[in-house]
């Protein structure tokens, strides 16, 4: 019989002899391809499916062979064919596991963590706070914020004589604060609140009110907690103090929105903290941590701040700013961040989702999810162990995703409902529940570029965007839809891979935005950059089958700088990487600078062509310096698991 696939005799071309060399062995390998894939469809015993399977390989087969014998008249013998075994191109069962519900999931991934952190037991309470006030600095305070009240005409000389406060301490600077905050509070305008208002309120007005009410008891409506706070943060700033505003929900048993002051005193124990004042409420939270402050806030409201805290000053809204809460609901609802999500695209190239079941164990939060295609499926349960600036105490959260696209364009819709607990200061734990929506849409694509050497170019690029709602207790009224989210990225990644793949770089961009607050008074919406990033890399071939990572990021984000760096070697069997990154910010108050140094081994087991799992340790070392006060050091190390089953 006639092998179809040899050169026709009739052929008149003249090559030479390498070219005659490099076509035999292109020939080779295609019989040696063929005859392996009848051998297969023989042993199989689905016969109906091996032959349909077959029959498609054979007409691809013979439909692209003309094109590759020209390309193996000029090109290279090692780029021909990949070493591609004939289980890798001839495979029905693996073809069948990936297109329907027969498998449920392609690898398994257990993962068993543990964190160690030192928790300082805090003095919270005002009577904690006041302890060391003297009945005569009491009387001080009060005698000298009187005598500025009274001898000050307007706002400019209000100001203008608490700047003799100065040499208070710091104790009863937050009692004079607090003294204006419940003054204030009673011209609290009741109507604007109602017609959803928000305007700017003049620091003459504001000043006119709580002389008349101070002096008379005269209740004449003004602004509201915007307005009020604002005011109060320029009087401490007067008297010398380090001064802000903070954004979040309050109420226990109906949800607000609202704007309340922040500041740093002085303690009892000489130690500076961050003082919350809330009109006349005082809320001192025992630590410089904002993370940590925020948890104690929360306690003290009775609600999570998750997507709607923000921190900034009487001018204009910062950046948000996370509790400890926040960060475990954003992680239970799939927040990721615009940036993150597009770099991750970026890098494998895809937006489907992987097929695997993901079981994660640590000492609070029990995790599992089902990804499958277009859906995914997540149960998480969080147990606080007993941080008190963690104002959850317990939390089950139920995530379901659906996804629609491809390889270019994809569409996430999650919904997430949580079961909270939160621990309340005063009488035990507060229930709430809650509904968070996440609409993440990502679009990528990607071009090669060939060059000379047969090596090429892949430029990937792509856009991201992730919304967020959340509701308060089931009700979908105005009152109960508080927070919002929304943030965008943009960004491109180009990479050189040579011939034999032993060398390949790239360089990646991108840039992050958000919608949010500019104005906490007017509360204007403004599209805010978050941060740009560049990053470059190589992976390079030390020997066959070994390869070397090299990469490291720049990063510039709203509240400062950060640096990456990372290097990885992988082989048949054992893989490493050993990382770092440091963060310069330029909030101190807020935003803690850091290092951090994180390291991981993995050995794969199996055969070494088809491995049946990976066992991976890793472990991780965390150093962060807010204004004034140094972390404990941070701890995290574990083992994952990661199954092949097809």
């Amino acid at each position: 019989m006639t092998n179809i696939f040899e050169k026709p005799k009739s052929a008149e071309v003249e090559r030479s002899s390498e070219q005659m060399e490099t076509i035999r062995k292109f020939e080779e390998q295609e019989n040696t391809l063929i005859e392996g894939a009848l051998n297969r469809a023989k042993e199989s015993g689905h016969k109906k499916t091996s032959f349909k399977s077959l029959a498609a390989f054979l007409a691809l087969f013979t439909a692209s062979t003309m094109s590759e014998r020209a390309f193996a008249e000029s090109a290279p013998a090692e780029k021909l064919i990949p070493e591609t075994q004939v289980e890798e191109v001839y495979e029905s069962k693996k073809d069948a596991a990936s297109s329907s519900w027969d498998k449920l999931a392609s690898q398994i991934n257990i993962i068993f963590s543990q964190k160690q952190e030192t928790i300082k037991t805090p003095m919270l309470g005002k009577d904690n706070f006041y302890q060391q006030l003297s009945f005569k600095d009491w009387h001080e305070t009060v005698t000298q914020l009187d005598k500025i009240i009274r001898q000050s005409a307007n706002a400019r000389e209000f100001f203008q004589k608490l700047s003799s406060a100065k040499n208070l301490s710091d104790t009863q600077k937050i009692l004079a604060l607090s003294n204006m905050g419940g003054w204030l509070s009673r011209t609290y305008n009741f109507d604007m609140n109602a017609r959803d208002e928000y305007v700017v309120i003049s620091d003459e007005k504001m000043f006119e009110n709580m002389k008349l009410y101070y002096e008379t008891g005269k209740i004449e409506p003004t602004g509201i907690c915007g307005n009020i706070h604002v005011f109060m943060v320029k009087a401490a700033e007067q008297m010398g103090m380090d001064a802000w505003l903070q954004s979040g929900i309050i109420g226990k048993d109906r949800a607000e929105t609202h704007i309340w002051m922040g500041t740093t005193a002085e303690d009892a124990s000489g130690n500076k903290q961050i003082v919350f004042l809330d009109y006349g409420n005082l809320i001192p939270t025992g630590t410089r941590n904002y993370s940590d402050a925020l948890g104690i806030t929360e306690r003290f409201h009775g609600r999570l701040n998750t997507l709607n805290s923000f921190v900034g000053t009487p001018d204009k809204t910062l950046f948000p700013v996370e509790s400890r809460a926040e960060k475990v609901v954003k992680e239970a609802s799939g927040f990721k961040g615009a940036e993150k999500g597009l770099s991750k695209q970026l890098e494998t190239g895809t937006t489907i989702r992987p097929e695997e079941l993901n079981i994660e164990v640590g000492k609070e939060t029990k995790k599992i999810e089902l990804s499958k295609d277009h859906l995914a499926l997540a149960y998480i349960d969080y147990q606080d162990a007993g941080n008190p600036y963690q104002s959850l105490k317990e939390m089950q959260a139920l995530r379901g995703s659906w996804r629609l696209g491809n390889k270019r364009l994809g569409l996430d819709w999650d919904t997430t409902i949580l079961n909270l607990n939160i621990k309340d200061l005063g009488s035990g734990v507060l229930a709430q529940n809650e509904i968070i929506n996440r609409l993440n849409a990502d679009f990528i694509n990607s071009h090669e570029l060939s060059k000379s050497g047969y090596g090429k170019f892949v430029l990937n690029y792509g856009l991201t965007l992730e919304t967020g709602l959340r509701f308060i207790g089931l009700e979908l009224s105005k009152d109960a839809l508080k927070a919002a989210s929304a943030e965008g990225s943009a960004g491109v990644r180009l990479i050189y891979v040579d011939p034999k793949e032993t060398l390949k770089f790239f360089i990646e961009t991108t840039e992050s935005g958000r919608m949010q607050i500019s104005d906490p008074q007017e509360q204007r919406k403004t599209l805010k950059e978050v941060g740009n990033k560049l990053k470059i890399g190589q992976a390079l071939e030390v020997r066959p089958g070994t390869i070397i990572n090299f990469e490291s990021a720049l990063h510039n984000l709203e509240y400062g700088k950060k640096e990456e760096a990372e290097i990885g070697w992988k082989s048949d069997r054992i893989t490493a990487k050993l990382g770092s990154e440091v963060v310069e910010s330029e909030y101190k108050k807020f935003i803690p600078s850091s290092e951090k140094i994180s390291a991981e081994i993995g050995y794969k087991i199996g055969a070494e062509n088809q491995p049946k799992g990976e066992v991976v340790i890793f472990g991780s070392q965390l150093k962060e310096h807010y204004e004034g006060q140094d972390e404990p050091d941070k701890y995290e190390i574990g083992v994952k698991m990661r199954i092949f089953l097809w």
